[in-house]
């Protein structure tokens, strides 16, 4: 099973006038042609739902998750993320 690696956070710019950032928190070798998802903070709670709804993951350990993903402040736009095995 892949184990998934946060890389760091896709940021809206505090100062309106300039672009959005990325904002790494750790380094990782990437393969040639490696794929990172941006997962937002309302896909990270979908997906959450329906590992849930799946029963992959239960009770308590569901919440942490949750309250992990809802501190997300609103300028972080998404989570830099790849998939390693």
């Amino acid at each position: 099973m892949a184990k998934k690696v946060v890389l760091g956070s896709f940021c809206k710019s505090k100062d309106e006038s300039k672009p959005p950032y990325i904002k790494l928190k750790t380094a990782v070798n990437m393969p040639e042609g490696g794929i990172i998802q941006v997962q937002s903070k309302k896909y990270q709670l979908q997906s959450l739902d329906a590992a849930a709804a799946a029963g992959k993951l239960t009770g308590e350990v569901v919440e942490q998750i949750r309250e992990k993903i809802n501190k997300m402040p609103d300028w972080v736009l998404g989570d830099l993320v790849i998939f390693q095995d």
